[in-house]
Formats: C-alpha cells, sequence, structure tokens
C-alpha cells in the first residue's frame, strides 16, 4: 500500500486506476488458449506532436514487445 501511495504522489495523482485482478499463472494459462489474444485499449501516443499531448496510459508503449519477451 505504502508504494502505490508513493507512486501516486509522484504522478501527482494522474493515475486513474491501479488494478490486480490476475495473478501470474492465470494469465500464463490464459494465454496458452487458443481462443485468448492480447489487446490494447490506449490511444495513441507519441512524445511529440498532437499524439503527446495528452497524459497517455503506460500501456500505449511497449505492451505488445514486453508480452511477446515474457510469454
Amino acid at each position: 500500500m505504502d508504494s502505490l501511495l508513493d507512486f501516486l504522489i509522484e504522478d501527482d495523482a494522474l493515475t486513474d486506476v491501479a488494478v490486480f485482478g490476475m495473478s501470474e499463472s492465470d494469465v500464463a494459462l490464459a494465454l496458452e488458449q487458443p481462443w485468448v489474444s492480447v489487446d490494447n485499449d490506449s490511444a495513441g501516443a507519441s512524445p511529440q506532436g498532437i499524439l503527446g499531448q495528452e497524459h497517455p496510459h503506460p500501456r500505449a508503449y511497449g505492451k505488445f514487445p514486453r508480452i511477446i519477451r515474457k510469454y
């Protein structure tokens, strides 16, 4: 809980939600199923230009390479 609160302070409370809903073993099992796919519901983001004016969710950057590397 202390780490979560420290993160919110560092982030100037711009974080909308922190969810801890699935265990690592559940994720690994789900990804083994042929009907399961990975989705990214974040909006487009960029470090500059018009897409850089928003406060994007962290998953907007590097989610798919991370999933491929990890699983």
